[in-house]
């Protein structure tokens, strides 16, 4: 696919969707803050229902990069189960993005008492999903689909740190940036660096040296999947991914790694992933080890 198409101008905010195109009239701030159906919390950020419609995402440390990347899936793989952004827009200090509210069961409510025969067409669904996501290929880009920083936790930095925080052209820095981001820890706790240069020395055989991306969610979790009835015919189950907030583009071993390492293990989930994703053992093992020197 050509990468040009894959480059996307961040829409303008504030972003509304036009009237005819809603599934109602777009909540009120005033009904957002007052709403007692709170999905979710964290500091800079509150996750509501508003009725039946709408999911909203509010706060001071709430990011635009979400909404865009909903409204690139929207134009570039239009057919793809994903939410719809409504509308995003600031009142005062805060951002408001307003989502389209997938109606069904999540998946981690629903796995324990699922039948082997559905947890293999659910597990289909997902495959095809992500088969389309892996369509999304670009070369020399590793970061946020508005072309800002790498969207996951591991390149974030107290102060803006391009070395960390990228984006990068090439997989040599977006690798670097993790050691990178260990030394920074291990300055903050003022403790050796020896374990850093360790990995400076030996990740890059572990890891994809391909300088291509693949369009990522980043979190895939049964309880980041919503299962519904087909809107066309209500005897066919749909899946829909939500929570797209560290979506860009990575390495090709990624999603399978961030699956891998926020598995519970509590039952046989992680055999189903195994069949939806393309397994990389070996980068995810490396990379369990990088996320306990970069979290603990």
């Amino acid at each position: 696919m050509d990468s040009d198409y894959l480059v996307w101008k961040p829409i303008p905010v504030p972003f509304s969707r036009d009237v005819e195109r809603l599934p109602a009239p777009l909540p009120a701030v005033e009904q957002i803050e007052n709403s007692s159906n709170i999905l979710g919390q964290r500091t800079g950020q509150t996750i509501v229902a508003v009725d039946v419609h709408f999911i909203v995402k509010f706060g001071s440390a709430t990011a635009e990069r979400e909404g865009q990347t909903l409204l690139f899936l929207e134009h570039r793989l239009p057919h793809l189960h994903v939410p719809r952004l409504y509308a995003m827009y600031r009142h005062g200090d805060k951002l408001y993005k307003v989502i389209e509210r997938i109606r069904g069961q999540r998946l981690d409510d629903m796995w324990r008492d699922c039948q082997d025969m559905n947890k293999e067409l659910i597990a289909s669904h997902l495959r095809h999903l992500f088969s389309e996501l892996r369509h999304l290929r670009r070369r020399d880009y590793f970061g946020a689909v508005d072309g800002g920083a790498v969207p996951h936790q591991f390149f974030a930095s107290v102060s803006p740190d391009k070395s960390i925080n990228g984006p990068f052209k090439f997989s040599s820095e977006f690798h670097a940036a993790l050691v990178n981001r260990m030394d920074s820890e291990q300055r903050w706790n003022t403790t050796s660096n020896r374990i850093s240069t360790w990995y400076r020395n030996h990740m890059p055989r572990s890891l994809s040296v391909e300088n291509t991306s693949v369009f990522t969610h980043c979190d895939f979790q049964a309880k980041n999947v919503i299962v519904h009835d087909d809107p066309c015919d209500n005897t066919i189950l749909q899946c829909t991914l939500i929570d797209w907030e560290e979506a860009g583009w990575y390495p090709d071993y990624w999603e399978y790694w961030a699956a891998f390492e926020a598995c519970e293990w509590t039952n046989d989930w992680f055999e189903y992933v195994d069949k939806v994703l393309t397994p990389f053992p070996m980068e995810a093992t490396m990379m369990s080890t990088v996320f306990k020197q970069i979290v603990f």
